[in-house]
């Protein structure tokens, strides 16, 4: 068992928003015992730490009372603040209205209120149904069931029982369930077996399309949602095929968008699901499509999220930029001005330095990829050094990509000794693994090109490097060469012109 002070009311506090803490303030000076407020102590403590630091504290507090029980305070803190939070957030979605609505009607129907009881329970089953939220809606509707037996009111036993809104309710939740599974089975597969066309996966994909073909058709928003995520993540992985995923990702954000409260109430999946489509919209070579897209989570971040948690505050933002940093490299071609990326790299210095994240790794590795398109390439090396530090099982296609990227920044520099350093190194670390085709090549251009003549040794090396990955054809979505285009990079080469010249293609 670790024996490491716990930082479970670090992170709840540094969940917490501004107003949040505000109103936990607020709660902490109602139970003051004595002069001092303990608890508000350790509560400003906390939060002005950047990194959760025990020894820091109990040094800078010794004498008073809450460090001689640490633990125990620190506990009670963690109650206060979650009980502060479920009245602060009581009333402020439908979802929440739901829950304190069967909570309130449980307490009165057990005090004999019936009808105030009855009211709560109807309450709670209209607020959970505007946001198609039908696990909340059923235990709204059980409660009113409850409510009747409790004063002996019973159905007219002539009724067909399919036609209780229990009934209904719980068929919906079993569509729910059924294509919530499939989708979650899906992106299992994926997990597993990822894009290499592997017999077991397309058949486990297939087999879960055939089953949640079994129960069509849908008559729920929710189920809809995830019916079409499944389809689009068989689309994606399994079949490579990226308009059709791109057209069940639209179809799913239509669906999403089609009620604005479900919207609302569920704008984590919807972040993702518009970051998604406008990503795979911009592989398709749309990336006027794209636009929208990114505009939709830019406003969502400007005006909508200042209430959600400032993690989440901070994954909307960057995705919006990741977005934006995206689209302006596919714009390099035709734009004149550097892409707007000091804002994104802000937001990584500042909050990526401890908490290591996928998307984080992402953002610097397309930042890295932009600044080597606008030939900025010591600042390009500084971005995907970076990259090093990210887990290698986060992303081991990123790790790849962005030592490929830096040696090509190297060769642009011409680093002759660095590059040749480089390449062993990747040498060693690909030592008795299966290497993809195209990046044997890289490595072997790489290898040689500076030690080649400038002219037509160079210009026989780019060709064929360049005639042999034509034929190779490696998938420019999956590939690692085609995630910094390389044979953009060898045309730009062959050409004397910019890389950045023939991403468009």
């Amino acid at each position: 068992m670790s024996r490491d002070p716990s930082s479970e009311l670090f992170d709840l506090i540094q969940a917490l928003t501004q107003t949040e803490k505000r109103y936990v303030k607020q709660e902490l000076k109602r139970h003051v015992l004595g002069d001092v407020n303990q608890s508000e102590l350790l509560f400003d403590a906390v939060a002005s730490q950047e990194r959760y630091n025990e020894a820091s504290i109990k040094k800078r507090f010794a004498g008073h009372g809450f460090v001689r029980r640490l633990p125990e305070a620190k506990r009670e803190l963690v109650l206060v603040i979650l009980r502060a939070m479920r009245q602060y957030h009581a009333e402020r979605t439908p979802m929440r209205r739901a829950i304190s609505g069967f909570a309130d009607g449980e307490f009165l129907r057990s005090r004999g209120l019936f009808k105030w009881a009855e009211r709560k329970f109807t309450e709670a089953a209209r607020e959970s149904e505007l946001v198609h939220h039908h696990q909340l809606h059923a235990l709204a509707l059980d409660g009113l069931v409850g409510l009747q037996r409790s004063q002996e009111k019973f159905p007219e036993p002539t009724t067909p029982i399919e036609e209780d809104e229990a009934f209904v309710e719980a068929v919906a939740m079993k569509e729910v369930a059924i294509y919530e599974g499939l989708s979650d089975r899906m992106q299992a597969v994926v997990a597993r077996y990822g894009t290499s066309q592997n017999p077991a996966g397309i058949a486990l994909a297939n087999d879960l399309v055939a089953k949640g073909e079994q129960h069509l058709p849908i008559t729920t928003l929710a189920a809809q949602n995830h019916w079409l995520r499944a389809l689009s993540l068989k689309a994606f992985f399994i079949d490579n095929d990226v308009a059709t995923a791109l057209a069940y990702d639209r179809s799913r954000l239509e669906v999403v968008e089609r009620d604005e409260r479900y919207r609302k109430a569920n704008f984590n999946a919807w972040i993702n699901l518009v970051h998604s489509t406008a990503l795979r919209t911009v592989m398709s070579g749309d990336v006027n499509g794209a636009r929208p897209l990114r505009d939709k989570l830019r406003n969502f971040w400007l005006f909508e999220s200042k209430a959600i948690s400032p993690r989440n505050r901070r994954a909307t933002l960057g995705n919006y930029l990741n977005l934006d940093l995206l689209i302006s490299i596919y714009e390099l071609p035709t734009s004149t001005n550097e892409p707007p990326a000091k804002m994104l790299r802000e937001l990584l210095d500042e909050h990526e330095s401890t908490n290591r994240s996928e998307l984080g790794m992402i953002c610097r590795l397309n930042l890295g990829l932009l600044l080597f398109g606008i030939e900025k390439y010591r600042e390009s090396i500084r971005q995907l050094n970076i990259v090093d530090d990210y887990p290698e099982e986060l992303r081991d296609d990123a790790h790849r990509a962005s030592r490929y990227i830096r040696i090509l920044c190297h060769i642009e520099q011409q680093h002759e000794t660095v590059v040749t350093s480089l390449i062993r190194k990747e040498r060693r670390l690909l030592k008795g693994a299966s290497i993809p085709a195209d990046e044997e090549l890289f490595l072997n251009m790489a290898g040689r090109y500076l030690l080649q003549t400038p002219g037509k040794q160079r210009t026989a090396l780019l060709k064929s490097t360049l005639d042999t990955l034509t034929a190779l054809a490696p998938d420019e979505r999956t590939s690692i060469t085609g995630m910094f285009a390389f044979n953009a990079w060898l045309k730009a080469k062959l050409t004397n012109r910019p890389w950045r010249t023939f991403l468009a293609d």
